[in-house]
């Protein structure tokens, strides 16, 4: 071989060297040619988790290899089309931006089955409500000649009657079942004598039921369960009723005046007492002894609690369209937007909540953030708001349905309608066997079902 075909191979050499090498560098370092924008840039990486874990991801319809969770590495910085599917499943998808040099997570991915609700029982069920840890319901249904409260266990399936009543003889009955589904207040008022009957159960065979006569010429009765369900207090005319989880009742006079409401929170009970210009928050024993007064002024008049458990106190003012959360450890409040009810993710120190009123959901962090974050606004009155096992979505009633709405707002919320029937009462979720509980009616079948989530 010639000397100058030798130098001619060596330029070469270094020529592809020159340009091979850097290119490789810039591979391994996560570079990419952009063809859309003709330019290198730094590639990103998509993360993806999602239950069931046998479902199939695909990136702008191209099928990912891999078992769940995945990453999917080397994407330009653009937007992708995520899918995740499952047979039997609703699927999921969402659009997502992969950013330059870092990782997009997309692991909160929860697919819904899509089955049909299955009837548990008929009943012509006109009153009901679930405990909150989803173990009971207690309901009244009609027959020809009576109607007669039940205790119905989720889990034995069992079924108790607790009392048997003419057709007539209530009006403006009002159900509550206790946090653990032991014992339910019935409150009502009769047909005759126009006076408030206010009745408490216990579900075991032979538990005598309680009555409190003293709350016969309130307008309204107020009340409160303990979050282990040991104690119910109630307001009556000269002070506080105690009904212990045995059906032991215990009185407590009050020192103060006008009291308004009643809340059980970390542990304590709390109250509300009006005075000429100001609402006042105190803090009442549970030993016999006297309220003691927390120095904190409110911001008006009109405020009833809401919810509590060990770290808020919710409460709203339905005049003036304003919630109140106060936190327990300092007594801080902010004010946010109407609220009627709250669920709880978790009864403790953690957790988020899902905030409602007739036409709102809300999302509210306190770990995260100051003020809670709408997830969606609708033009049909909400009944009820319950949290999905796995805290990815919300699930609330209407008067017709069950809807499921991702938490997760980025691009679109998911949406899925779980139930659509002519109509829906209360309803609960089992979080442990992730199953849909409710009291509904499907043409000429009234009753309890239950869908699997």
């Amino acid at each position: 071989m010639s000397h100058g075909k030798r130098q001619l191979i060596v330029i070469l050499l270094v020529a592809i060297f020159a340009i091979v090498a850097p290119t490789v560098l810039l591979f391994a370092s996560g570079y990419s040619y952009n063809w859309h924008k003709h330019r290198i840039e730094k590639t990103g990486i998509l993360y993806i988790n999602a239950e069931p874990a046998t479902a199939e991801v695909y990136v702008n319809g191209k099928k990912i290899r891999g078992s769940i969770p995945v990453s999917v590495p080397r994407l330009l910085p653009e937007d992708y089309l995520i899918e995740v599917r499952l047979s039997e499943y609703f699927p999921w998808s969402k659009t997502l931006t992969i950013k330059s040099g870092q990782t997009t997570f997309a692991k909160t991915i929860t697919l819904i089955r899509n089955v049909l609700p299955r009837l548990d029982w008929r009943a012509e069920v006109t009153n009901s409500t679930f405990s909150a840890n989803a173990s009971a319901v207690a309901y009244i249904a009609t027959n020809e000649s009576w109607s007669e409260l039940f205790h119905y266990d989720l889990k034995t399936k069992q079924t108790l009657l607790l009392a048997r009543f003419g057709q007539d003889k209530y009006s403006k009955l009002d159900l509550h079942i206790s946090p653990n589904g032991s014992r339910i207040l019935l409150s009502a008022i009769d047909a005759i004598t126009r006076e408030r009957i206010v009745i408490i159960y216990k579900a075991e065979l032979g538990s005598t039921a309680v009555e409190l006569k003293e709350l016969a010429r309130l307008s309204a009765v107020r009340w409160s369960w303990s979050v282990d369900s040991s104690i119910l207090a109630l307001l009556g005319p000269t002070g506080l009723i105690f009904v212990d989880n045995d059906q032991t009742v215990r009185r407590q006079p009050l020192a103060l005046n006008a009291v308004r409401d009643l809340m059980f929170g970390n542990r304590s009970l709390w109250l509300l007492s009006e005075t000429v210009n100001s609402l006042k928050l105190f803090q009442a024993s549970l030993a016999g002894q006297d309220a003691l007064e927390i120095q904190i002024a409110l911001p008006t008049k009109n405020y009833r609690f809401v919810s509590g458990n060990d770290r808020l106190l919710w409460l709203n003012d339905s005049g003036n369209k304003k919630g109140l959360a106060i936190r327990i450890d300092d007594l801080s409040w902010r004010q946010t937007s109407e609220i009627q009810d709250i669920r709880w993710e978790q009864t403790g120190d953690n957790g988020r909540l899902l905030l409602w009123n007739d036409f709102e959901i809300f999302l509210f962090d306190p770990n995260k953030s100051d003020e809670p974050s709408l997830i969606t606004r609708l033009g049909t009155p909400i009944n009820d708001v319950a949290w999905h096992p796995a805290g990815t979505y919300a699930l609330f009633t209407t008067a017709t349905g069950v809807t499921a709405i991702e938490l997760d707002g980025r691009d679109h919320r998911n949406i899925v309608r779980l139930v659509e029937f002519g109509s829906v009462d209360s309803v609960t979720i089992n979080a442990e066997e992730k199953l849909l509980y409710f009291i509904g009616s499907v043409g000429n079948q009234r009753g309890l079902y239950e869908r699997p989530l």
